[in-house]
This record gives C-alpha cells, sequence and structure tokens, in this order.
C-alpha cells in the first residue's frame, strides 16, 4: 500500500491546482491548500477531496509570515507550487514595475518563501518531494508576456538551486512545464490578446500549433505531479517533465 504523505498545494483553488489537490487526495495524501480569496470555491474544493483550505494573499508575501503559508504546527512531506498569474498584454516598454512585481510575487516569491517554510522538516525527515508547476514561457518567450516570462524562467532557476543546495538528503525537487492547459486563466489570457478577434476561432489556432492538436486538460498536468511526488521518483530530482504535446518540439 502506498504511503499516505502530507501534502501542502500552492494556487490550489485554481484549475490546475485543484486538479492536483483532487489527484493526490484520491490517492490517500491528507492535503492542504492555499487559496487567495474566492472563500466559497475553497470550500466546496474542500468538502469534495478532504482536504484543508489555507487563505493566503500571495501578491504580498512581506505582510505575510511563516504560519500565514502554513499552519502552525503543520509539516508536510510534499510541497507542489501552482500558484500563478498572468497579467494583461502589455510589451516590455509598456509594463509598470507594479505590475512585474505582482507577477514576481505571486508566481516566484511565494514558491520560494513555501520552499523555505518547508525545507527544515523535510531534512529532517530525509524524505521530501518538491515540484514547481512551470510553463513553456519559461523557456520560449511569448510575445506582450514579459513579466510572466521572467517569472517562469526563474523558477528553473530555483528548482535547479534547491537540487544543488541539498544533495543526499532525501529531497527531491523537479518542475512540470506546462503548454496550454483549458482552463480559466488561459480563457482569459486568449480573450485578453484576441481583442475583436473571434476567442473560438485564437483557441483553435492555439491547439493547431500543439502537435498533440489539442489543449492540455488540468489532469493531464495532475498525472505527471503524481509521479514526481511518488515513492517510485525517488532517483528523479532536476528535472523537467514537459507536458506540452509536443509545442516546444516543434519550436
Amino acid at each position: 500500500m502506498a504511503t499516505t504523505r502530507r501534502v501542502f498545494v500552492s494556487g490550489g483553488s485554481g484549475d490546475l491546482g485543484a486538479a492536483v489537490v483532487a489527484d493526490l487526495a484520491a490517492a490517500g495524501h491528507r492535503v492542504w491548500f492555499q487559496y487567495g480569496s474566492d472563500e466559497r470555491h475553497a470550500a466546496d474544493l474542500a468538502a469534495r477531496h478532504g482536504a484543508t483550505p489555507v487563505r493566503a494573499d500571495y501578491s504580498d508575501l512581506a505582510a505575510l509570515s511563516d504560519d500565514d503559508l502554513l499552519p502552525p504546527g503543520v509539516e508536510v512531506d510534499v510541497l507542489v507550487c501552482c500558484a500563478g498569474v498572468n497579467p494583461a498584454a502589455a510589451t516590455v516598454h509598456e509594463t509598470a514595475l507594479s505590475v512585474l512585481r505582482h507577477t514576481l510575487s505571486v508566481n516566484l516569491e511565494s514558491a520560494f518563501r513555501l520552499t523555505q517554510r518547508c525545507l527544515p522538516a523535510m531534512l529532517a525527515a530525509g524524505w521530501g518531494r518538491i515540484v514547481y508547476l512551470n510553463s513553456v514561457f519559461g523557456t520560449v518567450a511569448g510575445p506582450l508576456n514579459s513579466s510572466y516570462n521572467i517569472a517562469k524562467a526563474a523558477t528553473h532557476g530555483l528548482c535547479r538551486s534547491v537540487v544543488a543546495d541539498y544533495p543526499g538528503s532525501g529531497v527531491t525537487a523537479n518542475e512540470v512545464v506546462a503548454g496550454p492547459v483549458r482552463s480559466r486563466m488561459l480563457a482569459r489570457i486568449v480573450a485578453d490578446r484576441a481583442a475583436a478577434a473571434d476567442v473560438t476561432a485564437v483557441r483553435e489556432r492555439l491547439a493547431r500549433r500543439v502537435p498533440a492538436r489539442r489543449l492540455a486538460e488540468p489532469d493531464d498536468v495532475a498525472a505527471a505531479v503524481r509521479f514526481l511526488v511518488s515513492e517510485d521518483a525517488g532517483y528523479v530530482t532536476g528535472s523537467t517533465v514537459t507536458v506540452d504535446g509536443g509545442m516546444l518540439s516543434v519550436g
């Protein structure tokens, strides 16, 4: 029988994070998840999957203590960082510093702070799994998307830093690089960038860019996370599992 682990998922009320919460809870793990403001949605997710919601606003991490990140006394074996925002379309010179700071806070700094919060207990136990949800746009820059591109590229460095700093510790760190995923975030991005164009047509053109000829589903991403946090993935660390339907392979 698989070992029951204690899991924390940031961004757990988003579509991808919720899929991870559901998948790992169904596997028998005890799951806590962070949400930002939608208390009703978080309560529903918690009730359906027996998970515990933790409210925290990652847009102002300086105001959050370690006890705000995870409840006092809670230590976890598995950390999955899914929290993310993708701001409105803008070129580099049009992007306000406030937008860049907000994007870095939610996408990068939250993952860094959570890693700092969770690592000591993992190191003491000699076992831990950290997974960072990343994007193809951390590898290839998407136009009108500089703050998101920067945050996701920096997440590569965070993952590799954990691997470099804790050799032989029993703690692994990996990332799942997702291509376009059918989600509320993608719907908003497409609508923002489509302007007067037909949103459905834009979404279909995006799917045609993917060799799999479809957008990913959140469950596709959750399946990769499930493997990386498993007992079987103990020798997998510093790795990138790309779930993009072949998008990066064809440029």
